[in-house]
């Protein structure tokens, strides 16, 4: 029998779901799935820790608490790859603004969350600071951050800007992303080469987000519902705006 530890120092990819019903019965499942090197693994076990409350007044077992998710990714010395879909914000927040303590990942090259919307634990008031704490990954290359909520997942910030000098990949997907005070691109991330922008409810007005982004974009996704429809919203017309990027691949 392995030594637990020894194994978690083997873990280098973390995947967790989280899927919530919706009627007044609700119930809480969590799916993760964890993978590393060699014949190592494990599979976190949905630990029932007390109940929570939908917004319905209904209750839903709480899988795992903050404080126990901190236990968890504090010993995965090794995580390369981070993947949260769908968590709650309690637990996100552990990982984003360090609200149990703070987690160093010096191998971690790939992070990707979603939320409803990305908020400070309570009693915080920086919203700025997950951004912070992300730049200070040092082989972090790969981001996505999808938020429901509207406006982009990315709070407005006070310069200096932190930097994210080895982040080369940003897929963020919301609600009218190209409609709020975002930090410029450019000097957030210059080395950035593949930029993907998916709004879920309109045509993507992304023009002021191009206009501030590295012109050494080389891969341009740019998503929408709406498939071909014509949105005639400012923004969404692009001809003036892709010329800044002369290294776009077809």
């Amino acid at each position: 029998m392995r030594d637990s530890s020894f194994v978690a120092s083997l873990i280098n990819q973390l995947y967790i779901n989280v899927y919530r019903a919706t009627s007044n019965t609700a119930r809480s499942r969590s799916s993760g799935a964890a993978t590393g090197t060699g014949n190592a693994g494990a599979r976190p076990a949905a630990t029932q820790s007390g109940r929570r409350h939908e917004a319905n007044g209904s209750e839903r077992p709480e899988v795992v608490k903050p404080r126990e998710f901190f236990g968890l990714l504090l010993g995965l010395s090794h995580l390369s790859t981070l993947v949260l879909f769908r968590i709650d914000a309690d637990l996100l927040n552990v990982v984003l603004f360090h609200s149990e303590g703070v987690l160093v990942f010096p191998h971690l090259w790939r992070l990707a969350f979603s939320t409803d919307k990305i908020r400070p634990p309570l009693g915080g008031d920086d919203t700025g600071a997950w951004v912070r704490n992300l730049a200070r990954l040092p082989r972090l290359s790969s981001l996505s951050v999808e938020q429901s909520a509207e406006g982009s997942p990315l709070p407005p910030m006070q310069p200096p800007l932190p930097l994210f000098m080895t982040l080369t990949r940003l897929d963020l997907e919301g609600v009218q992303l190209g409609e709020s005070d975002a930090p410029t691109l450019v000097d957030l991330a210059p080395h950035l080469v593949e930029l993907r922008l998916a709004d879920t409810l309109s045509a993507p007005a992304c023009a002021s987000i191009l206009r501030r982004a590295p012109t050494g974009l080389r891969t341009l996704h740019l998503l929408s519902p709406l498939g071909r429809q014509v949105d005639p919203r400012p923004g969404c017309i692009l001809d003036d705006v892709l010329p800044r990027f002369k290294d776009l691949e077809d």
